[in-house]
């Protein structure tokens, strides 16, 4: 009894002494986390210290940065300021140096119109008009005011008034005969021109006329012919009889043209939302659009395109119009509206486009620039930077292509887009250096550039303001042009146009380059305008010459500088595009635009019917593009319609 009493005492002090343990343990693992806490507290403060210390430390990089950048800004204004006013004193003493110059030049002309003088006085004693006589005497030498547009118009000899009645082989000998250079010592070995065939010479322009045509004053058919209107005769009157008439009456008629003034019909459909039974609920029709949302028919895209890109009209004034004609909408809204439909359209003839341009054998390429707005997100603001349209035109296809890609310039755009995968073989441009590259990018292709004549004799017309020496040049370059003309309206396959530029291009050619080379060996005797004329064409020799191995080959880029010509006219009026989106929506609209004008389609009437057949579920997009469009007749639309 006595033992388990001391058991049970034991036992007690046991749980005692494990209660009290407990308890210290507990203290510990209460201190530790303590001490945790103050530990990661610790942690914390002192990676928020040394984060901080690295703010500073970068706040100081940069300060030291833009220090650096400052001094270095300060030093580079420094030395341009040096050399500006280096320059400056350089350009006082050339301009001492001329002054001298002149004045000695001065002296001697006075010297040399002292006899000039002398004339004056004595056409005073005689009472004559001198300047009468000298615009009689220029109006004889030139047959314009101007040598540029002489030169630009093609005319080829100053002195030889029988040009145009000469045939095509005595013309090339005339103009081979004024541009040579006797007693040079130098061997031009020009190639022959000889023809089999004989080229007779162009026939009268009297001959050319012809009978005279009856001129056509009113060709609309008329929608509604009146009676005579007899109100104004006494009783009794009787039409007259006439043998001499059809109709045996003395009558006549008398047409009167109207116009019927456009108008802007606004129209509201109700939509009402139905039980079904069986089934959830269901809405009503809704009535066709182009876009469901967008307001904008057919009809009112086609008169805003057709302002806007047909007549470059801004956009402010197409507002005015429909203002007037009882539409109040919004600038914003009516942009927005056009948009959704540009791109609409965009999506759907775009590709078919490209694959015609990618079937044609020959295409004319060029580029214009265009003003877009652009968000730029380190400023933080909007930006207005000149931006680049790529075109491309195919004679073939009778389709023009003009492409936008964020504004960049880069070979890539019309590699990938329209050279890659495609029919084309050569086709002509200027001297970008995107060309160049293109055709060394794809040089498995075989394509061949060539070059554009009338850059190149823009150049020279320039310089011979300065310098009269380049005039032979410029006969030869527009000898060039006639032959095309000739070959043009003698409607000359491309065959036939190789042979007759083989025969007649071919020699004018060899003496313009001998010329050139000439003028290069010489060049310190010309002036920079001249040299730069000359290199534009020697520099690209390979591309200038490439139209006599091809008679596809036009000898200008004209075509592809006229499709830009709305472009160049709508920057005027809606001066810039307002973002990378819509600038590519304009330069398809004008691919449109330019392909209908190819096609001789009316553009209004063009987008009227393409819209209303793709808002009647039309797929085959194909068959809408300028190029393969057939407007439907009545019994055909009709038919479709059912």
């Amino acid at each position: 009894m006595k033992g388990r009493d001391n058991r049970d005492i034991r036992f007690t002090h046991l749980a005692m002494e494990n209660v009290r343990l407990q308890n210290y343990a507990r203290e510990l693992e209460e201190e530790i986390r303590l001490r945790d806490e103050e530990d990661a507290a610790e942690k914390a403060q002192m990676a928020e210290l040394l984060a901080s210390k690295d703010q500073q430390i970068a706040d100081q990089a940069v300060l030291i940065e833009s220090q650096r950048k400052d001094i270095v800004r300060i030093t580079a204004d420094m030395d341009h300021e040096r050399e500006a006013r280096l320059k400056v004193e350089e350009e006082k003493r050339a301009v001492v140096i001329e002054l001298n110059r002149l004045r000695q030049d001065h002296d001697e002309k006075m010297k040399e119109l002292l006899p000039a003088k002398e004339m004056l006085e004595e056409a005073e004693k005689n009472n004559l008009d001198c300047k009468a006589v000298i615009k009689m005497m220029l109006n004889r030498t030139y047959n314009t005011n101007s040598d540029a547009s002489r030169y630009m118009n093609g005319e080829l000899c100053l002195d030889d008034p029988m040009i145009q009645e000469m045939g095509m082989g005595d013309m090339v000998k005339a103009l081979l005969a004024r541009t040579s250079v006797p007693g040079d010592g130098e061997e031009e070995n020009p190639a022959p021109c000889r023809c089999t065939k004989g080229i007779s010479k162009p026939k009268s322009k009297k001959s050319q006329a012809g009978i005279r045509k009856r001129r056509r004053m009113w060709t609309k058919k008329a929608i509604e012919e009146l009676g005579i209107d007899t109100s104004n005769l006494p009783d009794g009157a009787r039409l007259i009889r006439r043998k001499d008439k059809d109709s045996g009456y003395d009558i006549w008629y008398v047409e009167l043209i109207t116009y019927v003034g456009p108008k802007l019909e606004r129209r509201t459909y109700c939509i009402g939302r139905f039980n079904v039974p069986g089934s959830d609920p269901m809405c009503s029709k809704y009535p066709e659009s182009i876009i469901q949302g967008n307001p904008m028919t057919p009809s009112l895209a086609a008169f805003y395109f057709d302002q806007k890109i047909g007549y470059g009209m801004s956009e402010a004034r197409i507002l005015q119009m429909l203002t007037q004609m009882g539409g109040n909408i919004p600038q914003a809204t009516l942009n927005g509206w056009a948009h959704g439909v540009m791109g609409y359209l965009k999506d759907r003839l775009q590709p078919p486009m490209k694959d015609a341009i990618k079937l044609s054998v020959y295409t004319h390429n060029d580029g214009t620039h265009i003003i877009v707005r652009s968000y730029n997100e380190e400023s933080r603001q909007f930006e207005y930077h000149v931006e680049w349209i790529h075109g491309v035109l195919s004679p073939d296809m009778r389709t023009v292509v003009m492409l936008y890609a964020d504004g960049s310039r880069s070979h890539t755009i019309q590699e990938e887009e329209i050279f890659k995968g495609s029919n084309i073989r050569s086709f002509i441009a200027d001297r970008a250096p995107l060309y160049e590259t293109i055709v060394k990018d794809l040089e498995e292709y075989h394509i061949v550039r060539a070059s554009c004549w009338f850059h190149a004799r823009h150049k020279f017309v320039n310089a011979s303001f300065s310098d009269k020496r380049v005039t032979a040049i410029i006969d030869l370059i527009n000898g060039l042009f006639r032959i095309e003309r000739q070959a043009k309206d003698a409607q000359m396959s491309f065959k036939e146009r190789q042979v007759f530029r083989r025969l007649h291009s071919r020699p004018l050619i060899t003496r313009l380059f001998f010329l050139l080379h000439k003028m290069r060996r010489r060049r310190d005797d010309y002036g920079k305008m001249v040299n730069d004329a000359v290199d534009y064409i020697l520099d690209d020799e390979k591309a200038f010459k490439a139209f006599l191995k091809n008679g596809r080959i036009e000898l200008s880029n004209s075509a592809a500088e006229r499709m830009f010509r709305h472009i160049a006219m709508g920057r005027r009026n809606w001066l810039h595009s307002g973002s990378h989106e819509a600038a590519q929506n304009i330069a398809f609209m004008y691919s449109l635009y330019e392909s209908c004008k190819l096609n001789d389609l009316n553009f209004y009437d063009y987008i009227n019917d393409v819209l209303t057949r793709l808002m009647k579920g039309e797929t085959d997009y194909k068959s809408l593009i300028p190029c393969n469009y057939k407007h439907l007749s009545k019994t055909e639309e009709e038919k479709e319609a059912a």
